[in-house]
Order: structure tokens, then C-alpha cells, then sequence
């Protein structure tokens, strides 16, 4: 077909369009004014010097290395704790403050030792043994600096009791006296079947502790507050100076003496007792007797008698270890280093049972001691492990004319912090009453029962403590100080401005099932109102004044959901003092139109809680009060998302700060002035919903 276009006009149409794109792309925006263009001039120079300061600062900043990099952040080079601390010891600072401070403590272990297997009822000499194997292996794996661990006074009462009961059953001696769990041995087992007992209980607590090592149950230690542990211990210590009463009390009219010669009487009395051979048969005295020299071949504890300890062997673990974290924690948090202690405590348990060692722990007067003498690292341990080789295998037979007496003493002076934990306790009364019936009841449940169920209920009653005290949470309404968008409690601060018509309501505590009901009626008991009382209250005035010819009513009833507006003339009846209160009521909410809840208190929320803030936006809604929810954390908002609360509670009512609900309350406030302008002509006022006694009673199940 023929087109009826030329070519050169074409070609025409072409460039026209070509000129008409340029065109199209030309800025047509208007020029800048000198104002534009030095505001553009001066962010342009003002971003030159902050890139030129960040350049001067990275240019000015010292690199630093790997090796600077993983001493800063504490790099593990391996799990073998001492893999990492060892490459960095200082030994030409450090090593003699551990050398020092590891001849302190073994002077203190010896005597200590030797009480300790006598306590459990086996050769005192497994006492020292006890402070070898254990220890040595605590080297290596142990993370904490100053514990002195081996054998303990409250660990070694336990395993005593322990195969005091278990020798006793097998003896089927029927005694139906309830002695108490640390009661003193007064039945003398056979000393190989005692070894095999305490070896085995000690196997089984290491299998506990490394058991609950590997599924992290060390975080289960945050449960066990300082207070807790310090009544068990001081509870303990009660049992220890109990069992030791008949040994101290063998020797009437012994003159006292000095604790800081407590070394030299140990001293004396052995070089005494060496001399006169024949002591202990004219004073009657009772001394540890023949101690065999060396170390026992490693054996496999006789299993055959689990049945009988293995559920007391799970108690001393959780003791043990109690105890033992708490002294770990304690010198941790004072030079500030980190400590994981499970694996090491169990992994020493269980080594140390192939060798006849009792189950032990920590010492509190050694630890201390250790802290205080200046103690660098585990090095102390060892020099401890060497003297107590030499001891061990050389000079143990020299301690058998060591009266017991003087044992049972030095058990007793070992545990006097605790015994002071007891007169402490009045300073703990006026500091928090909270700890100190939480040390109150963990110490009478431990000297009044036993260890096991004393720890128990200490436990259980600081549980219910955190309960108790969500019971008892704080509530408060918050007011704006003045100059600031801050909002602080009214009756903390005497500068808190509350803001005309707006409560903003405050709970300090997480809301859950156990307290959903407290929030609501501290709310109702914060703001001065009680919707469902109110809405009760304006019924039944409303059915009374029915029958008064002063009141004129005007009911235009549309649906359940309209409102009745009542006008009340003020030449009516005198009042009655009922009335009075109604109307004062009525007064105070007509002045109040917002109520916002700081949500900045909820760490967590749960259903209960949920349905709590969705009644009281319901309830408060039906008198004509809306309520704002402001501040929620990540958590509760997942919990509002989760749940039906969205379709009880608008998502505009949320916001994310107390000034932008009191922004928007406020705004709120001045439309519905401008609405209901007219309404100063009327002497008294109240937008009531239908009043439906179904509708009323229904309405804490949400805004459907």
C-alpha cells in the first residue's frame, strides 16, 4: 500500500521528536536562592571535616596484632584451661607468692587432712591422699586461681554419715532413733569396707558433677543466691561442731590458747607425745595412732553397694559443688576472671576415687588464705601436691601419737567463718528482709532436718521468694517534670507534673498469671476509678431518679451499643450523701479521658497477661475512657501478635514512647472540645453507655 507520508517528511517528524526528548530532559527546576546555596555550602564543608577528623583518628590509632588481640579478649587456645594460663604465667613476679602461699596452705592442710578421714570414718592417712589426686588433677582443668581444693569438713560429714548408715543397714541393726544427717559416727565400720564406700561415693559424685557439666547445668547455679549458700554452710558448720563436741570434750582443763599458735601446739603436742611413749595410757588420751607410709595401686571401687548411695551421692555433688562455686565466685569476682567449674570438679572426683579418696571440694578457710597471701595461679595447688607427697611418704608415720583432740579443734577453728555467718545474719535483717529470711530458713532447715532437705527447702522458699515478690510489685502513677519529656512516679518526685485528664499507670513487674489480677485492681486503685463499680453505681442512680419529677430523661435508644446522655438540672432534691459520692465519681470521670499504661516494666508477658490489658481496655472503654499501651518491649509485642489481642485493642493504640501517647491523648482531648463545644451550657454532664447488666458483666472478656 502506498503510504502517504514522504520521505522527507518523515525525517522532519523524526527530529521533531528527537528535539522534543532533549527538551524533555532539560532541569527546569527553579535556581536556588543564596540561601539555598549557602546552607548546600555549609553541609558540604561541614562533611569535609568530619571525614577529615575520622581520617585523623584512624591514622592516629595504633594497630594492633593478633597476638595483642587475643591476650585483650582472653583467646582459648585450647579447653585444657591450663594450656592458656600457663604460656603466661610470669614466672619471675609470680612464682614466689605461689611457692609462699602453697607452704602456707599445706601446713594448714595436714592436720586438716588427717581430721577429715577421720571424720568419715576410714585411715586419717586417705585425708591426705585426698589432697593429692584431687588437686592434681584440678591443676589442669580448673579454672579458678585461689581455690584450695581436697578434702572439706561439710563434704567429709556427709560421706561419713553416709557409711555410718550404709554399714549399719548391712549390719541389719534396727535402730529407730532419727538421727540427723551429720550426726557423729559412733559405729566403727571395718576400714576396708569404708575405703570402698567413700571411693565409690566420691566415683559417683564426679559422674554427677560431669554429668550435669555437659548439659550446662552450671547456669542453674544463678538460682543459688549468696544468702542461701551462706545458711547452708553455716547450717553445716553447726552439724560439724556438734560431731566434734565428744572428741574435744575428752580432756577436761585444757588451758586455751592463742589461734595464731595453733601450729606450734600441733608441733609440740606430736614431739611431746613422741617422747613420752606411754602418754596416751596414763592421760587417757586418744591419738590417731599407726599411719602407714606411701600411697595405696589404684583399684575399681566395689560397685556392688550403689544401690545403697547412689541418690546420697547426687546430694553431696549439688553440695559440693554449691559450696565449692560459691568460694570460686567470691575470689573470681574480686580479681575479676572467669571461672567454669563443673567438668573440673567432676573430673577430679572421679580420678580421685581409684585411689581411696573421700569426696571433697573446697576449703573456705584455705581458699580465703590463698586469696589473701596473694595466690597467682593454680601452681600453689601443686606446690601443696609436692609437700603433701613428702608427707605421704616419708614423714606420716611421725604424726601417730597426734592427740585427736587436737583434730577436732582444728575442724572447728577451720570453720569459724561460717560460725560468724550466724551473728551476721542481724546486720543481713536490717540490709534486706527478703535474703535474710532466705538465710533464715535454708540455715534452720539444714541444723533442725539434715544438709540434703535443709538445701531443698532453702531452694524451694528463694523460688517462692521471686513469686512473692511480683506479688508485691510496685504501681504507681507517673507525672512529666517540667522542661522535659521525662516521665518519673508522682510520689517520687515532688517536681512530677500529672497532665490534665491523662493517668499514665506504671506496674513494675512482669505480668503473668500470677499477678494479671493485681495489675488490674493497681490500676483501678491508681487511677481512682473502678469502671464495672461505676457503671454499677450510675445504673442503680439512674433507676432511682426514674421516680424523681426534677429529673427530665431523654432516652434515644438506637441499638444496644448508643449511648443515653443524661442532664441532670441542679435545683433538684438535696442530694443524699450516697448521691454525693456517685457524683463525685462522676465528677472525676468526666475530667479524665486517657489512661496509658507503661508497658517499659514487662520483661515478659504470658496469656493471663494478655487477657489482663484487654480487660482493661475493655472496662475503661465502657466509661468512656480510652487506654493507650506505650514502650512494650520486643517480647510482648511477639506475645500481642501470637495471641487475639489485636482484635481486642486497636494496633494505633500502641506507641512507642510515653510522649507520643500523651501527644496523641491530648490531641484526642482538644477534637472532642471543638465537637462538644456546646456542651458548657449544660450544668452537669455524663456519656454513659446502654446500660445492659449482661453487657457489664461481659465486658472484662474484651472489646469483641
Amino acid at each position: 500500500m502506498y503510504s502517504s507520508e514522504t520521505p522527507n517528511l518523515k525525517h522532519k517528524k523524526a527530529k521533531y521528536e528527537t528535539n522534543r526528548n532533549d527538551l524533555m530532559k532539560v532541569d527546569i527546576t527553579p535556581p536556588q536562592s543564596q540561601t539555598d546555596i549557602a546552607r548546600e555550602q555549609d553541609l558540604k564543608t561541614a562533611a569535609q571535616k568530619t571525614e577529615m577528623q575520622l581520617t585523623l583518628k584512624t591514622q592516629h590509632k595504633p594497630a594492633i596484632n593478633q597476638e595483642q588481640f587475643d591476650k585483650k579478649h582472653g583467646y582459648r587456645r585450647s579447653r585444657l584451661p591450663i594450656i592458656g594460663w600457663l604460656p603466661a604465667y610470669n614466672w619471675h613476679e609470680d612464682l614466689w607468692r605461689d611457692v609462699i602461699s602453697g607452704i602456707m596452705i599445706s601446713i594448714i592442710y595436714i592436720p586438716q587432712g588427717l581430721a577429715y578421714g577421720l571424720m568419715v570414718g576410714i585411715p586419717p592417712i586417705y585425708g591426705i591422699y585426698t589432697g593429692i589426686v584431687g588437686p592434681l588433677i584440678y591443676i589442669f582443668l580448673g579454672t579458678s586461681r585461689h581455690a584450695s581444693t581436697g578434702a572439706f569438713a561439710i563434704v567429709a560429714m556427709m560421706v561419713g554419715s553416709v557409711i555410718e548408715r550404709s554399714v549399719t543397714e548391712s549390719r541389719l541393726i534396727n535402730n529407730e532413733t532419727d538421727r540427723l544427717c551429720c550426726s557423729e559416727i559412733t559405729q566403727k565400720p571395718d576400714a576396708e569396707k569404708a575405703i570402698q564406700l567413700s571411693s565409690l561415693i566420691a566415683f559417683f559424685v564426679g559422674v554427677v558433677q560431669v554429668v550435669l557439666g555437659f548439659l550446662h547445668a552450671g547456669l542453674l547455679a544463678v538460682w543459688l543466691s549468696d544468702q542461701l549458700v551462706e545458711g547452708l554452710a553455716a547450717g553445716a558448720a553447726v552439724h560439724v561442731f556438734a560431731s566434734q563436741i565428744q572428741t574435744m570434750t575428752g580432756v577436761r582443763n585444757v588451758p586455751l590458747t592463742s589461734e595464731m599458735f595453733g601450729i606450734i601446739r600441733v608441733i609440740f603436742s606430736i614431739v611431746l607425745c613422741y617422747l613420752a611413749t606411754e602418754t596416751s595410757l596414763d592421760l587417757h588420751l586418744h591419738i590417731v595412732g599407726d599411719i602407714d607410709a606411701g600411697m595405696r595401686a589404684p583399684f575399681i571401687p566395689d560397685f556392688s553397694e550403689t544401690g545403697q548411695i547412689i541418690y546420697s551421692a547426687f546430694s553431696i555433688a549439688i553440695v559440693s559443688f554449691v559450696i565449692h562455686i560459691a568460694l570460686a565466685k567470691l575470689t573470681a569476682k574480686e580479681y575479676n576472671y572467669q571461672i567454669n567449674e563443673w567438668l573440673a570438679l567432676g573430673t577430679m572426683h572421679i580420678v580421685a576415687s581409684f585411689f581411696g579418696c573421700f569426696a571433697g571440694g573446697s576449703s573456705l578457710s584455705r581458699t580465703i588464705i590463698s586469696a589473701k597471701l596473694g595466690s597467682r595461679s593454680q601452681l600453689t595447688t601443686l606446690v601443696v601436691v609436692i609437700i603433701l607427697l613428702i608427707i605421704a611418704f616419708g614423714a606420716a608415720p611421725l604424726f601417730k601419737y597426734l592427740p585427736k583432740t587436737i583434730l577436732s579443734c582444728i575442724v572447728v577453728v577451720a570453720m569459724k567463718e561460717l560460725y560468724t555467718k550466724i551473728c551476721w545474719s542481724r546486720m543481713l535483717f536490717r540490709e534486706s528482709t527478703v535474703d535474710f529470711f532466705i538465710f533464715l530458713v535454708t540455715f534452720t532447715g539444714v541444723v533442725l532436718i539434715n544438709i540434703n532437705i535443709g538445701l531443698a527447702i532453702g531452694i524451694v522458699f528463694a523460688l517462692l521468694t521471686v513469686v512473692l515478690r511480683s506479688q508485691w510489685a510496685e504501681s504507681t502513677c507517673m507525672g512529666r517534670i517540667p522542661g522535659t519529656s521525662d516521665f518519673k512516679g508522682i510520689g517520687h518526685y515532688r517536681t512530677a507534673m500529672e497532665i490534665s485528664g491523662i493517668k499514665v499507670f506504671r506496674f513494675d513487674a512482669p505480668l503473668y498469671f500470677a499477678n494479671a489480677e493485681l495489675f488490674l485492681s493497681s490500676m483501678h486503685s491508681a487511677t481512682g476509678l473502678d469502671p464495672l463499680n461505676i457503671v454499677a453505681k450510675l445504673k442503680q442512680t439512674v433507676d432511682e431518679k426514674k421516680k424523681d419529677d426534677s429529673i427530665v430523661k431523654k432516652n434515644e435508644v438506637v441499638d444496644r451499643d448508643e449511648e443515653i446522655q443524661l442532664t441532670v438540672r441542679r435545683h433538684s432534691i438535696q442530694p443524699s450523701k450516697r448521691d454525693v459520692e456517685v457524683n463525685k465519681e462522676a465528677e472525676d470521670l468526666i475530667q479524665l479521658t486517657h489512661i496509658i499504661v507503661d508497658c517499659s516494666s514487662f520483661p515478659y508477658i504470658d496469656l493471663m497477661g494478655v487477657d489482663a490489658l484487654a480487660r482493661a481496655h475493655a472496662e475503661y472503654k465502657a466509661i468512656n475512657i480510652t487506654v493507650f499501651f506505650a514502650c512494650c518491649k520486643v517480647a510482648v509485642r511477639q506475645m500481642f501478635e501470637y495471641s487475639n489481642f489485636y482484635d481486642h485493642v486497636p494496633k494505633s493504640y500502641m506507641f512507642v514512647s510515653l510522649q507520643d501517647a500523651v501527644a496523641q491523648a491530648q490531641y484526642e482531648q482538644q477534637q472532642d472540645t471543638r465537637v462538644g463545644g456546646s456542651a458548657e451550657a449544660v450544668p452537669s454532664k455524663i456519656m454513659l453507655p446502654s446500660i445492659n447488666p449482661d453487657a457489664t458483666q461481659s465486658s472484662s472478656a474484651g472489646d469483641k
